[in-house]
């Protein structure tokens, strides 16, 4: 008895610590999977804001590359320049820069770089083409007699000059429609006119007997939009104001294309 005694005094009590080294391990091992979960997630939370860093970057090259926002930087820069006054008198282009320097209008687009930093050859292609029609917008008008509220100008030809190069020559319609307390209707008045490169300008020879011609001025950059006026050939006083606006397909009647006059009241009178 006493040997069987001290056996059991020997073992003595159950030893619990290996079975908690073992659940020690066990949390240990558990807490390091949540810290590697953790882990994971702030580094896939990471990757997102650089994803979306990249991807914002990336827009905003394309934006400043796009040539669409080039052309309207560069037709705003126009707009200003017009305000400002370029440092060139009415016969000289200027090629701008960080170099200004005034050229002849004559030289531009003449094929031949006379600007240091060859601006007057740099934007040489031509806003109109045959078939191409711009619809104007009235500002103020004062001296045509049938106060058109829609003035349209269609190119129905287009000519280059082999020797002269900075004049393009254009065969257009003026298109009015009209109507008023005397009369309303609509004419198509054939009419030669010719594009000028440097000055960026349509102008159009008087179709008729008033002597009024008509000029429309683009940027040099927006290709869909000309500030135009019709002013007294003599004098070259400014009477009326528009905008045109280029429009895509036909937006006007097929008769205009043949019919000199088709007032309903009056065959005679002026635009």
């Amino acid at each position: 008895l006493l040997v069987l005694v001290g056996v059991d005094l020997g073992r003595g009590a159950p030893d619990h610590h290996d079975d908690d080294v073992h659940h020690d391990d066990h949390d240990r091992d558990h807490d390091h999977d949540d810290d590697h979960g953790e882990d994971f997630d702030k580094i896939d939370h990471r990757l997102d804001k650089l994803t979306s860093r990249i991807e914002d970057i990336r827009d905003r090259i394309h934006q400043r590359v796009d040539p669409d926002n080039i052309n309207k930087a560069r037709s705003f820069q126009a707009r200003v320049q017009k305000l400002e006054g370029s440092g060139c008198d009415d016969q000289h282009f200027q090629c701008g820069g960080t170099d200004p320097e005034c050229q002849s209008y004559l030289f531009v687009c003449d094929g031949h770089k006379d600007c240091r930093n060859g601006a007057d050859e740099a934007f040489c292609e031509l806003p109109t083409k045959k078939g191409d029609y711009f619809e104007g917008h009235i500002i103020w008008d004062t001296c045509t007699q049938r106060k058109p509220d829609v003035l349209g100008l269609e190119v129905t030809n287009v000519k280059e000059y082999d020797y002269f190069t900075p004049v393009v020559k254009l065969h257009v319609n003026i298109l009015l429609e009209y109507e008023n307390n005397l009369f309303d209707g609509h004419v198509s008045l054939p009419a030669v006119g010719h594009y000028h490169l440097g000055h960026h300008t349509i102008s159009v020879i008087p179709p008729e007997d008033d002597r009024l011609a008509l000029f429309c001025e683009f940027d040099g950059f927006n290709q869909d939009r000309c500030d135009g006026h019709i002013a007294h050939e003599a004098s070259g006083e400014v009477c009326a104001e528009f905008v045109f606006v280029r429009q895509n397909g036909n937006h006007h009647d097929d008769h205009h294309d043949n019919d000199h006059h088709d007032d309903d009241h009056h065959n005679n009178d002026h635009h």
